[in-house]
């Protein structure tokens, strides 16, 4: 299964923009491809607005005034190929400030997706 989103939060430096994650039927991450760096986009790829990040490790505090991206990567795990991460989407941001909203919510990336 590949999914993608308008970012991902791959670990607390690294957040990327058009980034697709391909998951294998286990839950394993098998690969994580920039869309800028492709030709075209690949087959069956599904795509959901938000930010993709790994699983919450520590609470996160849905604060309007934060930078909602550098705080999903500080509560998150790191996303890494050949790792199993219960992925999450990050919905209803206000992604051109890179903030929160009073809507904003995360659900279960493989759950979400289906």
């Amino acid at each position: 299964m590949k999914i993608m989103s308008h970012y991902m939060c791959i670990d607390v430096t690294t957040i990327r923009p058009r980034m697709i994650v391909e998951i294998d039927e286990v839950g394993n991450i098998k690969d994580l491809l920039s869309l800028d760096e492709m030709s075209h986009e690949p087959a069956a790829t599904i795509f959901t607005d938000g930010v993709i990040s790994g699983e919450l490790l520590t609470p996160v505090s849905i604060n309007p005034e934060t930078d909602a991206f550098s705080a999903i990567a500080a509560c998150t795990r790191p996303i890494h190929i050949g790792e199993r991460n219960k992925l999450l989407i990050w919905k209803e941001l206000d992604l051109a400030a890179r903030k929160f909203t009073p809507q904003t919510c995360f659900y279960d990336l493989c759950s979400y997706a289906f």
